[in-house]
């Protein structure tokens, strides 16, 4: 698997100010980065059942033929097998389709697990509890930890990879919306802005889907 980098910060961005009665002081800029583990779900099944990596594979609400796909792996989709489709339906389209139920607890508990393994790269994670396998670091400082933003993207990355099977994708940038978009956009690898300006005009070049 083949990892993606943008342009790599330096080092944190600090700005000069002057306080109240003329005294200066710096500011340091918040650095914020986040993980995306897209389709967690599926990742679970496929970890589950190592052997089904080779065919159309689903996550489905309910063991039923009239079970509603929720996720699907990129070869289901070849064959237009989607989430909100019927089980039945999925397999008139390919009939090596297969598919199962992960379980809520299941997914919070890799979920816990995640927040674990991330604890050792930023004291300060946030689990989204709305997009499981969704996660925000506080990263300000840690380039001096690590030498720079590059190897703790780098690091982070291959670690959740070794340690738990998983594609993630990491960005380092300056808010969470645009670090958020960036990870959900560009699957798989890690990504650090050197600066706001160039995480809002990659921005601009993000589809909204």
């Amino acid at each position: 698997m083949s990892a993606k980098s943008f342009a790599v910060s330096p080092g944190l961005n600090e700005t000069d100010d002057v306080a109240p009665g003329g005294r200066s002081r710096r500011c340091v800029l918040e650095r914020w980065a986040c993980a995306d583990v897209p389709s967690l779900a599926l990742q679970v099944l496929l970890e589950a059942h190592p052997d089904w990596r080779h065919f159309p594979v689903a996550v489905v609400d309910r063991d039923t033929a009239q079970g509603v796909i929720l996720q699907s792996n990129r070869l289901a989709r070849e064959f237009q097998v989607k989430p909100g489709l019927r089980y039945a339906a999925g397999l008139s389209l390919n009939r090596t389709l297969r598919a199962a139920v992960v379980g809520e607890q299941e997914v919070a508990d890799t979920c816990a697990e995640l927040v674990e393994e991330l604890r050792l790269f930023s004291p300060h994670v946030e689990s989204d509890t709305q997009q499981p396998g969704l996660f925000w670091l506080r990263a300000t400082g840690l380039d001096r930890l690590f030498g720079g933003f590059d190897t703790w993207a780098s690091r982070l990355f291959e670690h959740l990879r070794e340690s738990m099977g998983l594609v993630v994708s990491v960005t380092v940038g300056w808010t969470r919306f645009g670090t958020f978009a960036t990870s959900r956009a560009e699957p798989a690898g890690w990504r650090i802005f050197d600066s706001l300006e160039s995480e809002t005009r990659y921005l601009g070049r993000v589809p909204l889907d």
